[in-house]
């Protein structure tokens, strides 16, 4: 059984600002979680899906938000064998609980978690909710892109041989696109992401086929 102590602070870090700020306008809505559209958060997911195979997985959702995604996996028939959901914000992990709950989904569970400020808790989860791959959609945007790999070392680190990785962002590779700053969310190098996942396992996928070139997904296997 996992559990882990949430952050009591009251104030949240940078990274977790721009979403708490919209939540408490509009509560644990879809504006929150910062995606400019339903569609598009739909089309990243499909991604997901093709690349990682969810129904053969354990799969934890690192900022999960409402849980969208297990919605969308189960609308698409392709349900994981575990779903643990992890977010930072409380409404968003009370929404998130309450959409499983009312849906019933078996083996589905969400907690209160800060994976960026709390360095081991990825380990504890993977070990206690038996964990085989880890999923990041649009979780990382509000980080600078050092962070953002900091985040992923740990999370590989912690994937168990032959488990999964796997995680999307705003890609700089369009025409006039530069890394930085794009309202709250940053725009990543992408081609030195790739670079970055290779370098650890020669397991990796690329996909920046959807969305117009906008966004880039990658999943890193880790060899057996």
């Amino acid at each position: 059984m996992f559990s882990r102590r949430a952050r009591k602070d009251r104030e949240e870090p940078g990274y977790l600002r721009p979403y708490a700020e919209v939540a408490r306008r509009v509560g644990a809505q879809f504006e929150a979680l910062l995606w400019q559209s339903a569609e598009g958060q739909r089309r990243r997911f499909d991604v997901l899906a093709e690349m990682i195979e969810p129904e053969r997985r354990s799969i934890a959702d690192l900022g999960c938000g409402r849980v969208d995604l297990l919605v969308h996996l189960h609308a698409l028939g392709r349900v994981p064998r575990r779903y643990v959901g992890v977010d930072g914000l409380r409404a968003m992990v009370e929404a998130g609980r309450g959409v499983i709950d009312a849906h019933r989904y078996p083996d589905a569970e969400v907690h209160e978690l800060d994976f960026v400020a709390d360095a081991e808790a990825l380990t504890e989860l993977v070990q206690a909710c038996h964990i085989d791959t880890l999923i990041f959609s649009g979780s990382l945007n509000t980080l600078e892109q050092p962070m953002a790999e900091e985040v992923l070392q740990r999370a590989y680190d912690v994937v168990p041989p032959g488990g999964l990785l796997a995680f999307n962002f705003l890609s700089n590779l369009l025409a006039g696109q530069e890394t930085g700053e794009r309202g709250p969310a940053f725009r990543f190098a992408t081609l030195d992401l790739v670079a970055w996942a290779l370098r650890r396992t020669p397991l990796v996928r690329f996909r920046h086929d959807y969305l117009g070139g906008h966004d880039a997904t990658i999943t890193m296997t880790k060899p057996a």
